[in-house]
């Protein structure tokens, strides 16, 4: 099963979308020279046209089109990343439908109208619509599950030896790994793609719609971690976002895992099921719980170094810790 899931994911996520924008690119393409040198690429809510460009401008949707498929690929591919099929077949799907609606259906329709006299065909991007929900099923149909990486567990860790007036401040950081970073590189430039494609083809409005996805990009550039006898302070970058757990309001302080995808839908500073997630890799997490049952997840490296100052800091709080020397 795990080699069926490393085999189709590819086929799926990148062959698929590459072929649908290869296609659309060629066709696009082969018409040109019978093409206007400026089409009609925006229509009025009433289907006037009201904005023309170089259809060779909707070229651009085949790096989009292709990059995303990348992306989702370079997110699914490593089973830390995910827990269940749902994820990665809905993430597939999508890179399918992206493809077929921002390739297929930017190149029919331009094509189409310019060969009308610029009327709006709507049934043909209603039919694109309808064509990328058949092609998207596919993975569905196709993808089989991949490797179980099982639940989220959470592990206590011995406390670190203290002495009774030792002052303990230890600073981290949650930091995105190699693989984190280049799809950062990819977003950035799909962000980039996809801002032409609105400013151009719909309307420089709609750019604000890209902000959700710059704030989840900057969310997952990195987070520092201190933590000493006041408790933990997160703080981040991009956004300017600082997080603070008091030791008066932190019960335990544990190691876990976190599957990005699997348990929080992706990176950068998230919620889900009442936990709060810094995430900014797979794998090793910090886990802080709170008094009132809340709990605050930090990805990063030597998580369980870092649970063992806090769980001696608390320990010496309550006067529990021996004292070492």
């Amino acid at each position: 099963m795990a080699a069926d899931y490393s085999r189709r994911l590819p086929l799926l996520a990148v062959g698929v979308p590459t072929l649908i924008a290869v296609a659309s690119a060629a066709w696009l393409l082969a018409a040109l020279p019978t093409l206007p040198a400026e089409v009609t690429v925006h229509w009025s809510v009433t289907g006037v046209p009201d904005k023309t460009a170089p259809a060779a401008l909707a070229l651009i949707a085949l790096p989009a089109s292709i990059g995303f498929g990348l992306l989702v690929w370079s997110v699914l591919r490593r089973p830390a990343n995910v827990r269940g099929a749902t994820a990665p077949r809905i993430l597939t799907a999508a890179a399918v439908l992206f493809a077929t609606v921002v390739s297929g259906g930017v190149t029919s329709t331009l094509i189409v109208a310019a060969r009308s006299g610029g009327a709006f065909p709507w049934l043909l991007l209603a039919g694109t619509f309808v064509l990328g929900a058949v092609l998207g099923a596919l993975p569905a149909l196709l993808l089989p599950a991949p490797p179980v990486t099982g639940p989220r567990e959470s592990v206590a860790v011995a406390p670190l030896p203290l002495s009774g007036s030792e002052r303990v401040v230890w600073v981290g950081r949650a930091a995105p790994s190699a693989v984190v970073t280049g799809v950062l590189l990819v977003v950035a430039g799909l962000i980039a793609a996809l801002a032409v494609l609105l400013a151009v083809f719909v309307t420089p409005v709609l750019l604000v719609l890209l902000i959700p996805a710059l704030a989840a990009a900057a969310g997952s550039s990195g987070w520092r971690v201190r933590l000493d006898e006041h408790g933990a302070l997160i703080r981040g970058a991009l956004p300017p976002m600082v997080l603070r757990v008091a030791l008066a309001d932190l019960a335990a302080a544990r190691v876990t895992t976190v599957a990005p995808v699997g348990d929080f839908g992706g990176w950068g500073a998230r919620y889900r099921h009442g936990v709060t997630g810094i995430v900014t890799r797979a794998g090793e997490a910090l886990e802080l719980e709170r008094t009132d049952g809340h709990r605050l997840l930090v990805t990063m490296e030597h998580a369980a170094e870092a649970a063992a100052v806090l769980t001696a800091l608390l320990a010496r709080a309550h006067g529990t810790v021996p004292h070492v020397g």
